[in-house]
């Protein structure tokens, strides 16, 4: 069984999903303009026609034709994903009346770092691995894997519990190494990557996204209390 509250969260992710409300094109000015006055320290990333995308050192969001997300970091991250996730729901309601939903997801992902990867091996119960491939990014190598997927009337889960080895090169430029030192750092480390979802349609009246998020939330963590 793996305590999740042993765990660190490494990021939330919350999904609202719609029909593309090509509005978004004449009003988005508007709606940045509204979540700007609540939440100023926010920066322009990207601005595209079909996706704005918006973000401070704390979160992410990403407002699309027929979506729109939001990304947070560290142990606040889920309190942070449930305040902006309402602002830019609010936002996007009054200037684009949207009556339904495709899908709602939150992905929670956590992490513990070992000493070496036997141990992380049995905290994860397993006594060998069952698989070695390479993955791009931080030089990420995959040792053991295991999933779950389940799927009911209305919600469904995907969980993946992994132990990754995670190679971290950091170069830093010859005139600036006397200010920084370069960082080369292998950590190991027991990851769980767990997308919570609904199915099928939802009706605006039934949903109030911060109690979703935060109900979410406690499914999957009732979902790895009884692995």
């Amino acid at each position: 069984m793996i305590d999740i509250d042993d765990l660190e969260v490494e990021s939330v992710a919350f999904e609202l999903r719609y029909n593309n409300v090509y509005r978004l094109w004449d009003t988005s000015g508007t709606i940045w303009a509204e979540m700007a006055s609540k939440h100023p320290e926010l920066s322009v990333t990207n601005i595209q026609p079909n996706q704005q995308l918006f973000d401070t050192p704390k979160y992410q969001i990403s407002l699309e034709l027929g979506l729109f997300r939001v990304i947070s970091r560290g142990s606040e991250a889920i309190d942070q994903v449930v305040t902006i996730s309402s602002d830019i729901y609010a936002a996007l309601d009054h200037n684009i009346r949207l009556t339904s939903f495709s899908r709602s997801g939150l992905r929670i992902m956590q992490s513990k770092t070992f000493e070496s990867t036997s141990e992380a091996m049995t905290y994860c119960g397993s006594a060998q691995p069952v698989g070695n491939t390479s993955t791009k990014g931080l030089g990420t190598r995959v040792g053991f894997v295991s999933g779950n997927r389940y799927e009911g009337e209305s919600s469904g889960l995907n969980a993946t519990l992994k132990v990754e080895e995670r190679n971290i090169n950091l170069n830093v430029q010859w005139d600036a190494i006397p200010y920084f030192k370069p960082l080369k750092e292998k950590k190991i480390v027991v990851v769980t990557d767990t997308d919570y979802y609904t199915i099928g349609t939802i009706d605006r009246e039934t949903l109030d996204v911060s109690t979703w998020i935060y109900q979410a939330s406690k499914a999957i963590k009732r979902f790895w209390g009884v692995l």
